[in-house]
């Protein structure tokens, strides 16, 4: 009886480790840290808080080890990917999810809508990056380029500079307001996203 208990203390004893090994990542590209969100095209990366890991990658995707500290993704294609993290306790797999980087989207004024309100824009000159995806959190636009009545104005700002103000003011219900380039910065990680084609606003 006391080595059937004491084969059962050390098998529950060992249960523990490999369960208390539980691989702990924290997402440094967006403010959710527990998201397994990673982005083609870029190097998705990780704090890793377990050092003293071997990990086998998924096909599909690049993984390397910065710092011994720091585990960068890099997915080649779309779709769920595993990857499997051993240490002495046991391995534990993690699935990932890979998409691409959605186009970015704007606000003009508080205004989303590709029919604007003058007034609402001559109120509030803000130009922002929605906030449509994780990815895009703490993203402010820098620059733009912007069409309206044969006019065109480039600017390096998050407002609408007072020339283009004054036109939009003039504007009659119903022209365009057309952005043909907007781009916007990420301090904190050091990232720029750009978007280039017409997005076009009617006036009312």
């Amino acid at each position: 009886m006391p080595v059937k208990c004491l084969f059962t203390l050390l098998v529950f004893i060992i249960t523990l480790k490999v369960f208390g090994q539980k691989i702990e990542l924290k997402n440094l590209m967006v403010s959710d840290q527990n998201s397994k969100f990673i982005y083609l095209g870029i190097e998705n990366k990780f704090k890793l808080l377990d050092t003293t890991v071997h990990i086998n990658a998924a096909p599909g995707i690049i993984v390397h080890v910065l710092h011994k500290d720091t585990l960068v993704l890099i997915p080649r294609q779309a779709g769920s990917m595993i990857l499997s993290f051993a240490t002495k306790y046991g391995t534990q797999e993690i699935i990932f999810t890979a998409k691409p980087i959605p186009l970015p989207a704007i606000s003009v004024g508080g205004e989303t809508s590709v029919l604007m309100s003058k007034t609402a824009i001559l109120e509030n000159k803000e130009i922002a990056i929605q906030k449509t995806d994780p990815f895009f959190e703490n993203y402010k636009v820098d620059s733009s380029v912007v069409n309206i009545n044969g006019q065109t104005f480039r600017f390096k700002s998050d407002k609408l500079p007072g020339e283009l103000l004054m036109a939009i003011e003039k504007a009659k219900s119903g022209d365009r307001l057309e952005f043909t380039y907007v781009r916007a910065v990420n301090p904190g990680r050091g990232r720029t996203i750009s978007r280039e084609g017409k997005i076009s606003y009617e006036l009312k």
